[in-house]
């Protein structure tokens, strides 16, 4: 495995160990990303915005997933043990893959979406019309979204 591969792993392992770790937090709506509000370098619209915080929930936790299915692929290793383990993880990648197109484009499954994001409508939804409601500010919310708050676009 090369440095490049390492560092990769090792990103993806502490990304995902502390999205487990602020999880609860931001499932409760205690901190986070304020859906309402998009960074000012955000390129693809709120549409775009309010999904990627919807999908927070089922990111964080992919990560712990996709970091051991990269070493397995990157050291291609043989064997059926080795096989066996890498169809379980890319069967995981693949159902995780679906989880986030179903909430960034559906806001389905609900039971993947924190309560106080779920009653918005999906990216398909806002494309044909639909306004999303505003929702409730997290209690701490990034030093940027404060700035954003007070220069909007």
């Amino acid at each position: 495995m090369s440095v490049k591969d390492t560092i990769t792993v090792i990103g993806l392992l502490l990304m995902g160990a502390r999205g487990i770790w602020i999880l609860p937090q931001i499932w409760r709506n205690e901190r986070g990303l304020d859906p309402n509000v998009e960074p000012l370098i955000w390129p693809l619209g709120l549409a775009w915005w309010q999904g990627s915080v919807r999908v927070l929930p089922v990111f964080f936790p992919s990560l712990l997933i996709i970091a051991p299915d990269h070493v397995l692929e990157t050291l291609r290793l043989a064997g059926p043990v080795w096989i066996a383990l890498r169809v379980v993880l890319d069967v995981g990648v693949l159902l995780i893959a679906c989880l986030w197109v179903g909430i960034l484009f559906f806001n389905r499954p609900k039971w993947a979406v924190a309560p106080h994001l779920r009653h918005q409508p999906g990216m398909l939804a806002q494309w044909a019309g639909r306004r999303p409601e505003s929702t409730a500010t997290p209690a701490h919310e990034a030093p940027w979204q404060q700035r954003n708050r007070r220069y909007p676009r």
